[in-house]
């Protein structure tokens, strides 16, 4: 791990931006799955499963990303139906 880097679950998220920037986040979103083939999709297979430093491999990563598909999308539902709270990942 680099040694600024902090672990996903130890990271705090501030939502307090203007509700104009959510377009773009939802478009950045969308635009994942592209963005993924764009960096993987030459990668060699050996390298995309291989670890490093008993971390996830990219492959792993990936697949978490799509596992969250359904977190994702359920979160958008609730938030269009104006929700006061969105569903908790489960971690």
């Amino acid at each position: 791990m680099l040694p600024d880097q902090i672990l996903w679950a130890e990271r705090k998220f501030d939502f307090d931006f203007p509700a104009g920037l959510f377009p773009e986040l939802i478009e950045r979103l969308r635009g994942t799955p592209f963005r993924i083939e764009a960096l993987a999709g030459s990668v060699a297979p050996e390298t995309l499963v291989r670890g490093y430093e008993n971390r996830w491999s990219i492959q792993e990563n990936i697949g978490h990303l799509a596992d969250l598909e359904t977190l994702f999308l359920g979160r958008l539902d609730e938030f269009e139906a104006g929700a006061g709270t969105l569903r908790p990942a489960d971690m």
